[in-house]
């Protein structure tokens, strides 16, 4: 009986071990630590946050403005002065490409917003009401999805022009 009551109190202590543990890591936490496993994950992160730190400080840390034009030097291979060269106007490429990050930055977060201000309602609705006005919605959005994206923004342009 006593070998029996050792053993029931070592799993006693072994569940709340485990619940203690469990308590510790937080959803967030395994995510993060899973996250850090993944060595391609961990390089995409830093070269995003390497281009975003490039296209919000890309005023401070451009060596010319991108508009300044020098006819003098059209198409220069890089050098000191242009390390990626200049094109058919004499701007610097670096410079250029510094503050086209900016717009792609804005253009790439701008529209994840924008689906998220789209899609987050339609899949609230169409959850809190179920049934047929959910099969309605998720028809509607199968037919969205089985256009090509080309032949929407075309029909959209159009539209609007």
């Amino acid at each position: 009986m006593s070998g029996l009551a050792a053993s029931t109190g070592e799993q006693t202590g072994k569940t709340a071990e485990m619940e203690s543990s469990s308590r510790r890591r937080s959803l967030w936490g395994d995510a993060i630590r899973r996250l850090m496993r993944n060595k391609a994950a961990v390089v995409s992160i830093a070269y995003i946050a390497l281009v975003l730190f490039v296209a919000i400080f890309a005023p401070l840390l451009t060596p010319y403005h991108y508009e300044d034009q020098d006819l003098t030097n059209v198409y220069q291979s890089p050098s000191r002065e242009h390390l990626l060269g200049t094109d058919q106007y004499g701007r610097d490429v670096l410079s250029l490409l510094m503050y086209g990050a900016r717009v792609s930055m804005t253009v790439g977060i701008l529209a994840q917003v924008i689906i998220l201000g789209i899609g987050v309602p339609i899949g609230a609705i169409s959850g809190y009401l179920g049934g047929t006005v959910d099969t309605l919605l998720m028809r509607a959005v199968d037919i969205m999805y089985a256009f090509p994206s080309l032949l929407f923004v075309i029909l959209v342009m159009t539209y609007i022009i």
